[in-house]
């Protein structure tokens, strides 16, 4: 079973090479959401990237957002898949497509948590500094809307428009 289970790893870890040779990154990146509401918070958090085929990476990363007058601060999952274009030597660029799982406080008081679905479109590029690290510049469009009834009145949740983040990353 040991054996079988190593094997299993070492498949996992062989699956895929970027034009760089890295197979996994783990990093963080920083940013703004420039939200249709008006509502521009600060974000940052980790990042974890995978390659699992030629060119295709699997992106999973977590961000926590600022509070604002009465809108607390909320946090969001992504899962996004990248193609991976070598446009020139430690330079790359990809699009940006996937999910995103919003969790939110909205209400006046503060005091509704909400979770919304929606989806992350746009692009990136990267750029080596050394043989292992990279810094990457996105900007997708985030869409995830959701309205609830509360006592009567109409609420609209919603983390809508673009977000740009700069990021760092280590690959292994």
């Amino acid at each position: 079973m040991k054996k079988l289970l190593l094997i299993a790893a070492l498949m996992l870890v062989s699956i895929g090479v970027s034009a760089q040779g890295e197979q996994f990154a783990i990093g963080g990146n920083v940013g703004v959401g420039v939200y249709k509401n008006s509502y521009s918070p600060f974000g940052f958090g980790p990042k974890f990237q995978f390659y699992f085929a030629d060119h295709w990476r699997g992106e999973a990363s977590f961000t926590y957002w600022s509070k604002k007058d009465n809108f607390g601060g909320f946090m969001d999952f992504n899962g996004n898949v990248h193609y991976v274009f070598n446009v020139a030597d430690k330079v790359n660029l990809y699009p940006i497509g996937g999910i995103t799982v919003v969790s939110t406080h909205s209400l006046p008081a503060g005091q509704d948590n909400q979770t919304l679905i929606g989806f992350n479109l746009g692009g990136g590029a990267e750029f080596y500094i050394a043989s292992h690290l990279k810094l990457n510049l996105d900007i997708k469009y985030q869409y995830a809307q959701k309205e609830k009834t509360y006592n009567g009145f109409i609420y609209r949740y919603e983390a809508e428009g673009p977000v740009f983040q700069a990021g760092v990353a280590y690959c292994f």
